[in-house]
């Protein structure tokens, strides 16, 4: 068929560019982003043979020498008898603090056992008899099932509120009564600015300049 146009294909490249990846140590969390040099051997390390090498790691690793649980094993169970004043006060307190050291273990031994031996509770817990809300909520509040709960008219039971509070139309406002003229003698500039039963403050005139 001259007429059909022809069908795209896809070329694959024989060599795909890839970015070379960044090899490094992985870094802790606290510092993300750092770039720490390649692990290499020191020169000290490079010039001394394989076995002087492995009694060096051992000698910092400590693996030839006894831990803290075999050296009190092996320690002597009798107690020497002190000469001096300074040493029975030493004595005494090593052995006190074994005996402190000896009850902890004994007590988180024991807590240890308990709580291994009861095992999970989730079954002797008591469990919901309604679906209803509210009776959940007592349980829970420790209120006796069948107790009504107390809500606000509770507290609100000394206000007695009436529809008259409700009503605009039976509020009314004060009565004012209206201005009075001055009487003769009096200071029309005096205004009280006090409550009852109180000096009035007076306001002095001021003297108006002539041009």
């Amino acid at each position: 068929m001259s007429g059909s146009s022809p069908v795209p294909t896809a070329e694959f490249p024989a060599q795909t560019p890839y970015i070379l990846p960044d090899f490094r140590t992985p870094s802790p969390a606290s510092s993300l982003g750092t770039k720490y040099d390649p692990d290499e051997t020191s020169p000290s390390d490079w010039e001394i043979d394989d076995e002087t090498w492995d009694k060096k790691m051992q000698g910092v690793l400590a693996l030839d020498e006894m831990s803290e649980a075999e050296r009190l094993a092996n320690e002597d169970p009798k107690l020497p008898k002190p000469k001096t004043q300074a040493e029975e006060r030493q004595l005494h307190e090593q052995v006190m603090a074994k005996l402190r050291a000896a009850v902890d273990q004994l007590g988180e031994d024991e807590r240890f056992e308990q709580l291994a031996s009861r095992g999970s509770r989730i079954e002797t817990q008591p469990k919901p008899v309604s679906g209803d809300l509210d009776v959940i909520l007592q349980s829970l509040m420790a209120i006796p099932i069948g107790q009504p709960i107390a809500t606000s008219s509770t507290y609100r039971s000394h206000v007695r509120a009436t529809s008259g509070d409700f009503d605009s139309r039976r509020k009314s406002l004060a009565h004012i009564p209206p201005p009075q003229p001055p009487s003769d003698g009096r200071n029309t500039d005096s205004i009280s600015t006090t409550g009852p039963g109180q000096k009035p403050a007076t306001r002095r005139k001021t003297r108006s300049r002539k041009t």
